[in-house]
């Protein structure tokens, strides 16, 4: 008892940093943002003064302007003139904020970005500290727009939402093969963009990363056991008692959460399977007729569509016990990619079906003008 107030109190100066934290701007869903570190923050004597507000050059980079903050640090769009002009994402730790826990979390975060390379993740270019010891990172800036917003404007099919989310479980796998756990995969936290006349689904803030395997243990193992994130995204292992024990289910998790809610609020299970502990809430309907008609529960289409495996999918990957959950974004990718094959050879069979019947009437009609024409000429 005494060890779980001493750690409710380590995190005490976190979440007061937090709660005074300014909020993001609406450009900031233009760029990864700065997410709440999840391990326990130091005491008040060990932040570090704020560095001046003057400060806006670091490295290479210019600040143009602010594009979000949060808990644990601010996130900036900044140029580059030499020896290349390029725009970045770049963020720094929150000024004031030096506790030792959340720079170990920030070298984290360098870390599992140089570890991925996938187009579907935001590229680190560079990182650096400024001139009062304030770590950065440069990374890619994605002009997109987040998940369900641009799926909701652009009024998205059901196959189209589909395609974006195996792009997104693509790019989780890609991080599970390099020993990453992204830690807090939200709609939010994946900007859609269009590049060459493609869309394309890009993952951002590695803020909560933790990375696996002997050689990324932290030196501390009480350092993780107090985990912030999204917890409407989160798995339960994530509050289980004497810390979280992660692995890749717990991604897994969040993608079952993230599905179901690009399928509207009736991909989740639609009560049939099971209650669920977690209840993420439904993106805003759209009010279009056209895509009201395409996620209109009452639609047979939609029906059949969820009970061809989009729901069993999901009641799977969002499973209480990990043991009993869709095993890695691997495989929950390959199923949303079968029930998108499944529907595909549907409505190929059916326009065969139909052509088909088309030829034959056609053939018949034919038939039948030769046959009176004959009795004509007799």
């Amino acid at each position: 008892m005494t060890r779980l107030l001493a750690k409710a109190a380590a995190l005490l100066p976190f979440l007061f940093a937090a709660a005074s934290a300014a909020p993001a701007s609406s450009a900031a869903t233009r760029a990864p943002l700065a997410a709440p570190g999840r391990r326990d923050a130091a005491s008040p004597e060990t932040l570090a003064p704020a560095a001046p507000q003057a400060a806006r050059e670091f490295g290479p980079y210019r600040v143009l302007r602010k594009l979000g903050s949060g808990g644990m640090g601010t996130v900036y769009l900044a140029e580059s003139q030499s020896p290349v002009r390029r725009r970045v994402a770049l963020k720094t730790v929150g000024e004031g904020l030096f506790a030792p826990s959340l720079m170990r979390q920030f070298a984290v975060e360098q870390q599992a970005l140089a570890l991925a390379e996938h187009p579907g993740i935001a590229r680190l270019y560079e990182c650096g500290a400024d001139e009062h010891g304030r770590p950065w990172l440069a990374m890619e800036w994605v002009d997109g727009e987040p998940l369900l917003a641009y799926c909701e404007r652009r009024e998205l099919a059901l196959d189209e939402r589909l395609e974006l989310f195996v792009q997104l479980a693509r790019s989780v796998e890609h991080l599970h093969t390099r020993g990453v756990l992204h830690g807090d995969l939200k709609p939010d936290n994946v900007l859609v963009t269009e590049r060459d006349g493609q869309r394309r689904a890009v993952l951002i803030d590695l803020g909560l990363a933790r990375l696996r395997g002997a050689a990324f243990e932290p030196a501390n193992p009480d350092d993780t056991e107090l985990v912030m994130g999204t917890p409407a995204f989160m798995a339960p292992e994530h509050f289980a008692f004497g810390g979280p024990q992660l692995d890749e289910r717990a991604d897994v998790f969040s993608l079952g959460v993230v599905l179901r809610q690009l399928l509207g609020r009736h991909g989740a299970a639609a009560g049939e399977a099971g209650a669920h502990w977690l209840q993420a809430p439904a993106p805003k309907p759209v009010r279009s007729e056209s895509a009201s008609a395409r996620l209109d529960p009452r639609d047979s289409k939609w029906l059949r569509r969820l009970r061809s495996g989009l729901e069993t999918a999901v009641v799977r990957a969002t499973a209480l016990a990990r043991e009993q959950r869709t095993s890695s974004a691997a495989e929950l990718a390959r199923q949303v990619e079968g029930a998108i094959s499944q529907e595909k050879q549907r409505a190929e069979r059916l326009a065969n079906l139909v052509r088909i019947g088309l030829g034959s009437a056609l053939g018949a009609g034919l038939a039948a003008v030769a046959g009176a024409a004959l009795v004509n000429l007799a």
